[in-house]
């Protein structure tokens, strides 16, 4: 229900400057929103940064850490994540380390059980712990096995092979 009216002057001369103003602005407005645009991405960097850091992390690469760049706020972030990264490696290291002591530490007893089995007369009985200290043995083997292996992917050098050459 409103009006709008456009005045614009009658003489060319007016006419020119008010054109002139009118590309004076826009351009001081394009260059405006440009500069804003580059000072937005320059100071967004560091997320993307943060970003990629997650998705190394997030992918089992566990040694990725953040260059602790940016405003305050941001490198307090990027600390804080290489932070949380280190933790998180210790953690699963000690995890590791724990579950491959605790299964080896559990195949002497286990042995030793072995032994003692053979004292026990009743063939039933015998062959029933028998069962179950073979089972024991054989989660006991898994855990070391799947620690080992774990242990020596990481270590392992991965480099792309020509398999053609290779089977010739």
């Amino acid at each position: 229900g409103g009006e709008l009216t456009f005045i614009t002057p009658r003489d060319g001369h007016r006419r020119e400057l008010a054109l002139r103003f009118l590309i004076i602005m826009a351009v001081a407005m394009i260059t405006i929103l440009g500069l804003s645009y580059l000072f937005i991405r320059k100071t967004l960097d560091p997320l993307r940064t943060l970003e990629a850091g997650v998705h190394e992390i997030g992918g089992g690469k566990l040694d990725h850490r953040i260059p602790q760049a940016g405003p305050n706020e941001l490198r307090d972030l990027a600390q804080a994540f290489n932070s949380m990264a280190e933790r998180l490696s210790r953690l699963l290291s000690s995890k590791e380390q724990l579950l491959l002591d605790v299964s080896h530490e559990l195949r002497s007893p286990i042995t030793r059980l072995k032994v003692q089995l053979e004292f026990i007369d009743d063939p039933e009985v015998r062959e029933s712990l028998r069962g179950d200290i073979l089972e024991m043995e054989r989660m006991v083997t898994n855990l070391l096995e799947s620690a080992r292996l774990r242990h020596a992917a990481a270590a392992l050098n991965l480099t792309a092979v020509n398999l053609g050459a290779l089977i010739r």
